[in-house]
């Protein structure tokens, strides 16, 4: 029984399907606005943002864009 059981988990971790995933982590060096991060979420044009203690930052994959709020200026973030 051992044998058979040693066997059944040879055959299901050689077929089974790996999941390979890639981790980087992104700092003010890389562009992010602040190293603490809030809220993170992707929106449906895949674009990532990222809500820090200096402002919004939109993600494009290779770039920050970063959004803050200007003073006497309506049309910025709140």
């Amino acid at each position: 029984m051992k044998r058979l059981t040693l066997i059944l988990l040879i055959i299901i971790s050689i077929t089974a399907p790996v999941h390979a995933y890639y981790f980087r982590s992104y700092q003010i060096e890389e562009g992010l606005s602040n190293n603490s991060v809030w809220a993170v979420m992707q929106d449906s044009k895949g674009f990532m943002w990222f809500g820090t203690n200096d402002g919004l930052n939109r993600f494009d994959g290779r770039s920050f864009k970063v959004y803050r709020k200007k003073n006497n200026d309506k049309s910025s973030i709140v």
